[in-house]
């Protein structure tokens, strides 16, 4: 046998070898579950997300809508002004309304999650201060 191994199947280095390769295999199997359970809730977030997502772009354009129909009126009321030979006195053009915030897409707050559970720069810091 080329892989080294002896040839007796009750030698305890094949045994131990055969018993290595059974826990690899059961916890390779727990993994693959693992990483199908973590696709599946990955999947249900991302479908929340879009919802959340086209429910935020609708009411944003909601919000501008209305706020160009406030424009429109101040516009309104400037040229009118305007013609009566008035120089000011119409106010300030209406300020943009405050948007809904976007949603965090659920891939990148895993990663940003991650990156800011290294420590290792804070480790760095205090050997620099001692």
């Amino acid at each position: 046998m080329e892989d080294g191994l002896p040839r007796v199947l009750t030698n305890s280095v094949f045994i131990g070898r055969v018993i290595e390769q059974e826990e690899n295999q059961v916890r390779e199997a727990a993994e693959k579950e693992a990483r199908k359970v973590t696709r599946m809730t990955q999947k249900t977030e991302l479908d929340a997300w879009i919802i959340a997502k086209a429910v935020r772009t609708e009411a944003n354009l909601v919000l501008v809508a209305g706020w160009k129909v406030e424009v429109a009126g101040w516009e309104q009321k400037r040229a009118q002004m305007k013609n009566n030979g008035k120089t000011h006195g119409w106010g300030k053009v209406p300020s943009r309304p405050k948007m809904v915030p976007a949603v965090i897409k659920p891939g990148i707050r895993a990663s940003t999650e991650n990156d800011g559970d290294d420590d290792s720069s804070s480790t760095g810091d205090k050997n620099e201060e001692e």
